[in-house]
């Protein structure tokens, strides 16, 4: 049975400007970041992504970037709403597989976003964000056994720094205590520092771009809204992310009823291999993938 919608009513054109808009702030957000690190991972091989978040962690939107990022930054920045406290002007920094990372590597910056127009001033005191903006790069090297900190490992603390949702910015400014810790634990520290410095960047552009989305903007800019109001952004994500959700089930359902099955392997080191067994199943608008008969956790990477 379909869905019960949770967002406003849009029309075809209005949930098409509005991911649209959201879209390009995330693409923006990406360009700044490329052009800005210093790393050929980030800057040539483009491993990076970039999205907003509703107010309670949910994706709105993303950058057309690295998928196996943007299914599990949700999971991050859920944590990082869990683990801290964060006000205007703080920036969250993560990797923790355990907490929505990936590998180490790959680490996350996030940022609440408050407006500043006035009709806004019972949410800035209670301190509500409107949404959250992030982007996980993969950086160079975070420590561990071997550069690059992708080693034949059988512990996660043999492939780097391990760092769980911490402020890596309070209210503005950076804090090097965290940044030198970080950097320490590097073999190109300076990259490292550089690198973050462009995550934190393409942040501040996406809040530009968010300022002039609610009219917030210092120039004045009121491309967010409609006859002078303020848009009903919580339900624009929403209605959003209900398409999105619609658009999946429409898929199922259109797809024939039955069971598929597939199996293949990861070789491990010694030339051990590890088995890999799926079976997906379609089952009107849903799909259920069971894993079983996949081989036990490793001792691998």
């Amino acid at each position: 049975m379909p869905r019960k919608p949770r967002g406003i009513a849009l029309d075809a054109v209005e949930r098409t400007l509005y991911a649209q808009l959201l879209e390009a702030l995330c693409e923006e957000m990406g360009l700044v970041l490329q052009q800005s690190a210093y790393s050929p991972n980030i800057k040539e091989r483009r491993d990076f992504s970039t999205a907003i978040f509703d107010a309670g962690g949910g994706m709105a939107a993303q950058g057309r970037n690295i998928p196996v990022h943007l299914g599990s930054m949700p999971l991050s920045v859920r944590a990082v709403l869990d683990a801290l406290s964060l006000q205007d002007g703080d920036v969250a920094l993560l990797n923790d597989p355990y907490h929505g990372g990936t590998h180490l590597p790959d680490l996350t910056v996030a940022t609440p976003y408050y407006s500043s127009r006035p009709g806004h001033a019972a949410a800035r005191s209670a301190r509500l964000p409107l949404c959250y903006l992030a982007n996980r790069a993969h950086h160079a090297d975070v420590g561990g056994m071997s550069p690059g900190s992708l080693p034949i490992s059988s512990e996660i603390y043999q492939e780097g720094l391990v760092i769980p949702p911490v402020k890596l910015v309070r209210a503005g400014e950076v804090d090097e205590g965290i940044l030198a810790l970080v950097c320490a634990n590097s073999r190109t520290p300076e990259e490292r520092r550089g690198d973050l410095m462009a995550q934190l960047a393409a942040l501040r552009r996406g809040k530009e771009r968010r300022d002039e989305l609610t009219g917030s903007s210092p120039s004045g800019s009121n491309r967010g809204n409609k006859q002078g109001k303020q848009l009903p952004w919580a339900g624009i994500f929403a209605a959003l992310q209900d398409y999105s959700a619609t658009a999946v089930e429409d898929l199922f359902a259109s797809l024939p009823s039955g069971k598929a099955v597939a199996k293949d392997a990861v070789e491990l080191a010694g030339g051990a291999r590890a088995e890999i067994k799926v079976s997906i199943a379609v089952r009107g608008r849903r799909m259920v993938v069971d894993f079983s008969g996949t081989a036990p956790q490793c001792d691998g990477p």
